[in-house]
């Protein structure tokens, strides 16, 4: 006897296991946007708006190919632009959040249409999201593609019927819009294609296929050709199509490691929130379930007798096998595309009895036990804890603390003009604010630019040949750059750490310094007039400025402490440091001197760094920190001897203990460096070793983070 109450409560918790999962992603997609694709979108769709969609070379990049290929997104940058236009920021948030509650509402329904049971379409919907969040969280083409594929299946596949006329013009009219905003429409033909592929296997299965599965493969074949057709009207034609394997062909796409890495089902992920460890089990446990699944129903297919063989293969199922199939090879080649674990999903929940009451339960369970691992470390709440606190939620535009807002406040405001060296994360956003009178050197669209160029990129950040015999500096001037755009802190755990990259680098000139960024300007006569520009805008502020020396930001703090706080060269309470450094109570000292000997060794400020923390170890001499920086300060001055004597001192407070050993392996790679050259200086192993843990970092920031500048609305023109 049927219990319609329990039923009813199984429902009700699946729902409420998907909107625990739905609502962080909303609130996520709706915060501040850390998306680092988007600015590159946003700066592509000004120059599709002014010049249409062939325009007449790459807006942003100086290393672009000379023919560089129309964005495959180009409607997609076109469209956040307008929005941006039209909204701003807000506006581009409202558009994000409905794009993630409209895909969520896609795979219900999809969920719904497979399953049947409102329970299964919440928990495999709680499902998709897990798989999908970190997709629906960025606001990239992805939206467009999700989506997109979620209402093909929907129109062409989802029935077990041939698509109508209507449905196939609807697919049609996808594809046409699709191809223009992402080329990851070809997962929309891609699918079509397996179900063709799924009614050639109903046929061999059973001897020849019956009237209904002739008409259902000739409706998908029109529908097929009807996609492929209408997505040729796009600004790239046919090279639209090809795009995937022209990229990762001819770039470097599959050098980025984040996103492109290929799924491996035998080794845990060590991806952070691109690939969490739930979404990484729930693929495993889907694929493992399907297979099981297809290889029991094939079996039964073939043992059967010619009388219930047409069962048999009726219950195969052997559309949404095919579409299982597609949506495996897919995500095995990406982790990005973990989201179309939903096939393998939907396989499984068409196999699930809507109306047992285990099953609803099992359904419910599995949505509440994802519900619940959602928030662990490595999955959602990773990025949760990224959220600007909830007074500056609404208030901020962009999340402008994984950006350089300072070192683009500067290049705006002084007019700086040439080809720049930036961090691969940062091209977009330098290149919506700052092109066309600075152009980037990478940026996320790794098919505009040749593969050597990303080459060179990583030789240049880590300080390596970037040729045998060429130094990144010799790099530097082959790529004809004028500007290198320095970034971030020397912690533990940042892979490219720029900012300190040409301190004392003969031919460059520092011209702009914070706490977390330094601009370099090489010193050449191509570059008079931005050296002269410069000192117009340092003499404009009232800030010192050396035509030959460059920009001492300690002179800029002692004449002008305002303007230096007010810009991030120092923190806000500088003043109070410097007061406090000679307080009488020894404790208030040792604190702020060490705080002055972080901001020195973030400054580049080394000789007056290296007095401040032999003073803090005077107040602390059991200290690690201190030392630590005197070690990587004296190396950087040429004074192994010293820097020696100091790991020596940390053994001897450690009991040999990290950084001990770290520290003195340092030590005697630079000393072997000096005597035996190669092609890795001596300043670039420094560089690779952390001078503050995440601690220290967080105790120099006890009065707040450094002040980020408003930026123009609209970039810079």
């Amino acid at each position: 006897m049927s219990r319609p109450g329990i039923s009813r409560a199984q429902a009700v918790l699946a729902a409420l296991s998907t909107l625990a999962v739905l609502g962080p992603v909303l609130v996520l997609a709706g915060a501040p946007s850390r998306t680092n694709d988007l600015w590159f979108h946003l700066g592509a769709g000004r120059a599709y708006a002014a010049e249409g969609p062939w325009p007449a070379g790459d807006p942003m990049l100086h290393t672009a190919h000379a023919d560089a290929p129309v964005q495959h997104e180009w409607a997609f940058g076109l469209a956040v632009h307008t929005v941006q236009g039209v909204g701003g920021f807000a506006g581009l948030r409202a558009v994000h959040v409905a794009a993630a509650l409209g895909a969520a509402l896609l795979a219900f329904a999809c969920f719904r249409r497979a399953g049947g049971s409102r329970t299964i379409a919440f928990a495999g919907t709680t499902g998709f999201l897990a798989l999908a969040w970190w997709r629906l969280i960025q606001l990239r083409p992805d939206l467009v593609s999700i989506p997109a594929t979620l209402a093909i299946y929907l129109l062409l596949l989802a029935d077990d019927a041939a698509p109508s006329r209507r449905r196939i013009a609807a697919a049609a009219a996808i594809a046409l819009a699709w191809a223009n905003f992402h080329s990851l429409f070809a997962i929309g033909p891609a699918l079509v294609v397996a179900g063709l592929l799924a009614l050639a296997l109903r046929g061999l299965l059973g001897n020849g296929s019956p009237p209904a599965d002739r008409a259902r493969a000739r409706s998908l074949a029109i529908a097929l050709a009807a996609m492929g057709i209408a997505a040729l009207f796009n600004p790239r034609g046919i090279g639209q199509h090809l795009t995937f394997f022209t990229s990762s062909r001819d770039t470097a796409i599959w050098a980025i490691a984040d996103e492109w890495q290929h799924f491996d089902p035998f080794h845990w992920p060590e991806l952070g929130p691109v690939l969490s460890p739930l979404a990484w089990g729930i693929v495993n446990a889907a694929l493992v379930a399907s297979l099981v699944l297809a290889a029991v129903r094939l079996a039964r297919c073939w043992r059967a007798s010619p009388a219930e063989r047409p069962a048999a293969i009726e219950q195969l199922d052997a559309i949404h096998l095919g579409l299982a199939a597609a949506g495996a090879v897919a995500l095995l080649t990406s982790v990005r595309f973990a989201w179309l674990g939903i096939f393998p999903l939907l396989f499984l929940a068409r196999a699930l009895p809507a109306s047992s009451e285990r099953v609803a339960s099992f359904a419910a369970g599995l949505g509440l036990v994802i519900a619940l691992a959602v928030p662990s470390p490595g999955a959602l709440a990773e990025r949760w804890r990224q959220l600007p606190p909830p007074d500056r939620y609404f208030e901020w535009p962009f999340d402008a603390r994984i950006v350089p807002a300072p070192a683009v406040r500067f290049l705006i405001d002084s007019g700086v003009r040439g080809n720049a060296f930036n961090r691969y994360t940062h091209g977009g956003f330098l290149g919506y604010w700052l092109a066309p009178q600075i152009r980037t050197f990478v940026d996320g669209r790794t098919e505009h630019y040749p593969p050597d160029v990303l080459d060179d990129y990583f030789s240049i950040a880590h300080q390596l040949e970037a040729r045998p015999g060429e130094s990144a500096l010799e790099a530097l001037d082959r790529r004809a750059v004028d500007l290198y755009i320095g970034v971030g802190f020397p912690i533990e755990g940042e892979r490219i750490y720029t900012t300190a990259r040409l301190d004392g680098a003969a031919g460059w000139l520092q011209i702009s310094r914070s706490v977390e960024h330094a601009i370099y300007l090489r010193n050449n006569e191509r570059n008079r007039t931005n050296v002269d520009r410069v000192a117009t805008y340092y003499a404009a502020a009232g800030v010192p400025f050396d035509r030959s020396r460059g920009f001492d930001p300690l002179r800029a703090a002692r004449v002008r402490p305002d303007w230096a706080s007010e810009h991030g060269v120092v923190p806000p309470d500088y003043s109070q440091l410097v007061r406090e450094r000679r307080d009488a109570d020894p404790r208030v000292a040792a604190r702020a001197t060490e705080r002055l000997g972080v901001l020195l060794y973030l400054l580049g400020a080394y000789p007056a760094q290296i007095d401040v923390d032999l003073e803090a170890l005077a107040l602390r001499p059991d200290a690690i920190e201190p030392r630590r920086r005197l070690v990587l300060s004296l190396l950087r001055l040429g004074r192994d001897g010293e820097a020696a004597l100091q790991v020596t001192r940390i053994a001897e407070t450690t009991g040999g203990l990290p950084p001990t050993t770290e520290l003195a392996r340092l030590v005697r790679e630079v000393e072997q460096l000096r005597v035996a050259p190669g092609p890795r200086p001596p300043e670039a192993a420094i560089n690779a070793v952390p001078a503050l843990s995440r601690a220290a970092l967080t105790r120099f920031f006890a009065a707040g983070p450094p002040r980020a500048p408003e930026l123009p609305r609209g970039g810079r023109r």
